[in-house]
C-alpha cells in the first residue's frame, strides 16, 4: 500500500477524533477485511484498547468523503459507549441463538413427546435472536446519526452508497451480513437521533 494512503488515513483519523472529542492517539491500520472497516477490541486492565481497521480496498478507492463517513460513523461506536464486553457477548448469542432454537426444535420432531415443551424453548431462543438483532440495529442506527453530527450528511450518504453499491465478490459477502445487524440504505438515511 502506498504511503499517501496510509498518510490520508492517518491526518482523517486525528481531525475526526479531535472535532469528536476523543482520544487523538486512537490507533487507525489497513488490513483485508471482509467489510469496509471494523474496530479491533483487545481487552486489558484497566481500559480495553481499540484499533480501527479499513479494509486495504476502501482505503486506497474511495473517494476523501466517503471516508470520512465511514471513520465518522465507526467512531461512533467508540464514542456513544458501543465497543465493550457486552457487545462480544450479544455477538456470539447472535450466532448462537438461531443454531440452538434449531436443534430444539428438530430434537422435539424426533422426540414427539417433547414436542409441546421444546417448541415453545424454540420460539423462545428465537425471539431472544430478534431481540439482539434490535439492539445492534439501534446502534447503527445511532452511529450513523453521530457520524451526520460529526461530517454532515453528504460524507454519510457516499459511504453508504458506496457500501451498498459496491459490487464484486466482497460486496457480496457485505450485502449477505448486512441485513442481520444493519438496517436498509434507506432506512439508515432517514436515521432519527437516538442514544443508547
Amino acid at each position: 500500500m502506498d504511503t499517501d494512503t496510509v498518510d490520508r488515513l492517518h491526518m482523517l483519523m486525528h481531525a475526526l477524533t479531535a472535532r469528536a472529542d476523543l482520544d487523538p492517539s486512537l490507533p487507525v491500520a489497513v488490513g483485508d477485511l471482509h467489510v469496509a472497516a471494523t474496530i479491533d477490541v483487545r481487552w486489558a486492565w484497566p481500559r480495553p484498547t481499540a484499533t480501527l481497521i479499513v479494509d486495504r480496498t476502501t482505503a486506497e478507492q474511495w473517494p476523501q468523503d466517503a471516508l470520512a463517513g465511514l471513520v465518522a460513523h465507526q467512531l461512533g461506536y467508540i464514542a456513544l459507549g458501543h465497543i465493550s464486553f457486552e457487545v462480544y457477548v450479544l455477538g456470539a448469542a447472535q450466532h448462537v441463538l438461531p443454531v440452538a432454537a434449531t436443534v430444539v426444535v428438530v430434537w422435539g420432531l424426533i422426540e414427539f413427546t417433547m414436542l409441546p415443551v421444546l417448541l415453545p424453548v424454540g420460539a423462545g431462543l428465537l425471539l431472544a435472536y430478534q431481540a439482539i438483532l434490535w439492539i445492534f440495529r439501534r446502534r447503527v442506527y445511532a452511529s450513523d446519526r453521530f457520524a451526520v453530527d460529526l461530517v454532515g450528511a453528504t460524507p454519510v450518504r457516499a459511504m453508504l452508497r458506496l457500501q451498498h453499491g459496491g459490487g464484486g465478490a466482497r460486496n457480496a459477502v457485505r450485502e449477505h451480513w448486512a441485513p442481520q445487524t444493519h438496517p436498509t440504505i434507506e432506512q439508515r438515511l432517514r436515521a432519527r437521533p437516538v442514544r443508547s
